[in-house]
């Protein structure tokens, strides 16, 4: 990330500060002159937090400038992500970022991403650019903060270390590395399979992935704690329930003797006869139910064959009345059809009778008037007046024919609409099927009520009585021997449940223990890590002598380090001073940019090193220059510093003054 420019107004104790930065940048400045709160500027613009507020951003209060309402900072970075406000492809990023809050906690990012010489401004809600913003950098919110303070990682504890260092060196895993390294760890084959549910039967049970990070390993542990808990906790009920079937069982048998004896062989040669007995059982209570159903089965018969006549009835009385409307001898359908046809042909003579008596009032109404006009082309009459009187006379003439016509048709269109309304009625009220099919189904639920009632009486009586004492019997002897079966069946079942999840107990147990600190993790990174620290330490010999780090995995992921005071003992990060948890510090933060990509590196507080160490830290980080495309070093100092290297800034008063260096670095 190459930071370009930074603009911060009303910032902690900055009015209006704007730094120009170079590949290097170099900013000193006396006691609480305002370096530390460029520092918090940059952590702010890119990740909504600094020293003095939450993870979440809040409390920004403490970051406005005394008297003021809100703080704005604006900061122009070039990144190469792998995206930009969600869009897919890998390129260089020119950004705006312009970040604003006010005291009653009013917050405002503005990103905008200039593409093919032209700035457009990414839109949604602040955490979705956030998100983008961290995918275009190359980084999280941890790492940027790491990345700002060279304390921060010598002063977390060892998950959180852990955490951000397995993170950063992003290594992937897949299905079967998992398991390769879960047996290395003392598990054994098909114990990882527990680790696989869900619908699809995918790992974790979460949605499928081709491969897996570091963190995994904590998801899978965490995991396998719940499940080993809750399968002890199944285990401790189904050895309850063992002892409450066997009690069963032994109960049974207490009460009666002789199903103690009961053994494979004996239950061989009886089974056949128990299957006699219950399908008798069967047939038996088929004909006791059947016998039971007859009434009501012969009432619903009744009740059909009186529906089936009342049913005949009506389409008999259809018959006469189409009989009598149709006449005697001919068939409704067609006598219908020819009415039906005759007054559509009645209603279109009608309608033509009385458009031509309407032409006919039209043209009287025309030469009455005095003036007629040719209906073709509107131009006056060219007849005579006494031709036009005598056409007048003819159309009255004619007028008073279409109007004897008319009425007598009228009256033949009302006859015939009478009729027709009476053949409708009877089409309407015409039965859903014929008579044929209704005595048809009559005579088949006649003979069948025959029948049922020919069954009743045979199924009456005594023979109820017997079948009714049989059945109990065969029922009381059934369910004694079925009780006992099924008892010591569910005693088995139960047992082999138990001693199923207590393999599945051991199985987690294997699995907590492989997944847990010091074990598969750690192995996966071993060599990852031995080659970071490697590097680490070859970092830390150019600007130090006598300093070591390692990361130690047995037993737990953890930083330790020897310094010359120490010799061969290697001390946990707490115990160095705070200079050397400066020295020690900056290599780590070299270590997570080189990881990550993000080729930015801020110090800060270089002044509690003394001019020895200043200098072999500056030579190193010539040396490093090339690795970096941002390298912003914070000093204190009472005098304007002379050539340094890079940009330089004397910084007083929250006042930024350029000493060295280009506006345009």
């Amino acid at each position: 990330m190459k930071l370009q420019r930074l603009t911060l107004r009303d910032f902690l104790n900055h009015r209006d500060t704007t730094i120009e930065f170079g590949d290097l940048t170099v900013i000193v400045g006396p006691n609480n002159a305002g370096k530390s709160a460029v520092k918090d500027a940059i952590e702010m613009v890119l990740t909504g937090t600094a020293r003095t507020t939450d993870k979440a951003g809040r409390e920004a209060a403490d970051v406005i400038r005394t008297g003021a309402g809100h703080f704005d900072l604006r900061a122009e970075v070039a990144a190469a992500g792998d995206c930009a406000a969600g869009d897919g492809g890998e390129a260089r990023h020119s950004l705006v970022i312009s970040r604003t809050k006010s005291r009653a906690g009013d917050r405002v990012l503005e990103i905008s991403e200039q593409s093919e010489e032209k700035w457009r401004t990414w839109e949604g809600p602040i955490p979705q650019k956030q998100k983008a913003l961290y995918q275009v950098l190359g980084a999280e919110a941890g790492l940027i903060r790491a990345c700002l303070h060279a304390g921060q990682l010598p002063s977390m504890k060892p998950d959180e270390q852990e955490a951000l260092i397995f993170g950063t060196l992003g290594l992937d895993f897949t299905d079967g590395r998992i398991c390769e390294l879960l047996q290395s760890c003392g598990c054994v084959e098909g114990d990882a399979q527990l680790l696989y549910g869900g619908r699809d039967n995918t790992f974790l049970a979460a949605p499928p992935r081709e491969s897996y990070g570091p963190e995994v390993f904590d998801e899978a542990h965490k995991y396998a704690y719940e499940k080993r808990r809750q399968t002890k906790r199944d285990l401790r009920s189904a050895q309850d329930e063992l002892e409450q079937a066997g009690e069963q069982v032994a109960h049974l048998e207490r009460d009666t003797p002789k199903l103690a004896k009961l053994e494979d062989r004996w239950l061989d040669r009886n089974r056949p006869k128990l299957k006699d007995l219950q399908d008798e059982r069967d047939r038996l209570i088929e004909e006791k139910g059947r016998s039971d159903s007859l009434p009501k089965e012969i009432a619903a018969v009744e009740e059909t064959i009186e529906t089936l006549k009342a049913e005949a009835k009506q389409v008999k009385q259809w018959e006469r009345a189409a009989e009598k409307l149709a006449g005697e001898g001919t068939e409704f359908d067609d006598v219908f059809q020819k009415h039906k046809g005759l007054a559509e042909d009645r209603r279109r003579s009608l309608q033509s009778l009385q458009l031509q008596l309407e032409t006919t009032e039209s043209a009287i109404e025309s030469f009455s008037s005095g003036t007629p006009k040719c209906p073709l082309t509107d131009a006056p009459c060219p007849m005579s007046k006494d031709d036009q009187k005598q056409l007048l006379k003819s159309l009255r003439a004619e007028r008073t024919k279409l109007k004897k016509s008319v009425k007598g048709l009228e009256e033949e269109v009302a006859e015939t609409g009478e009729i027709m309304a009476k053949f409708e009625a009877v089409v309407d009220s015409r039965p859903r099927r014929g008579l044929e099919g209704i005595e048809a189904e009559l005579a088949d639920s006649r003979e069948y009520l025959k029948k049922l009632k020919s069954e009743a009486k045979k199924a009456s009586g005594d023979d109820i009585e017997n079948l009714t004492e049989r059945i109990d019997l065969g029922r009381e002897r059934i369910r004694v021997v079925e009780q006992y079966l099924k008892a010591k069946m569910e005693y088995e079942r139960r047992r082999t449940t138990h001693g199923e999840l207590e393999a599945h107990v051991e199985s987690w147990e294997r699995l907590v223990k492989a997944l847990g600190p010091g074990e598969a993790k750690l192995k996966a990174v071993e060599q990852p890590l031995q080659d970071l620290q490697v590097r680490i330490n070859e970092r830390l010999l150019q600007y130090t002598r006598g300093y070591a780090i390692r990361m130690e995995t047995a037993g737990g992921f953890e930083l330790k380090v020897s310094t010359p005071g120490t010799g061969d003992e290697w001390i946990p990060m707490k115990g160095l001073s705070t200079s050397e948890r400066l020295r020690v510090g900056i290599v780590l933060q070299d270590a997570l940019a080189h990881l990550s990509g993000l080729r930015f590196l801020l110090i800060d507080n270089l002044d509690m090193l003394d001019a020895a160490n200043r200098g072999l830290l500056g030579a190193a980080l010539q040396a490093w220059k090339s690795d970096y495309e941002t390298i912003v070093l914070l000093m204190t100092g009472n005098k304007r510093p002379e050539k340094c290297g890079g940009v330089t800034y004397w910084l007083e008063n929250a006042q930024a003054e350029l000493v060295f260096g280009s506006e345009t670095a």
